[in-house]
């Protein structure tokens, strides 16, 4: 699963995790939770965001040194 995320290029895998930042808010809207599942639900898709954010800019930072 790792190896189809980092195949991506890293201007995509910067959009998937941008989209995925914005739009944890208004998910967490919708759903019907209490504050402790809604702040858990909310920390992992913030920390998966981040993940391929900087999955992301590994892959450009790897490009431009060559």
């Amino acid at each position: 699963m790792l190896d189809k995320i980092k195949s991506l290029s890293h201007k995509r895998l910067f959009e998937i995790g941008l989209t995925i930042i914005f739009l944890a808010p208004i998910i967490g809207m919708f759903l019907p939770f209490n504050s402790w599942k809604h702040a858990i639900i909310q920390g992992l898709m913030y920390g998966i965001a981040l993940l391929i954010v900087i999955i992301a800019s590994d892959k450009k930072h790897k490009n431009s040194k060559r």
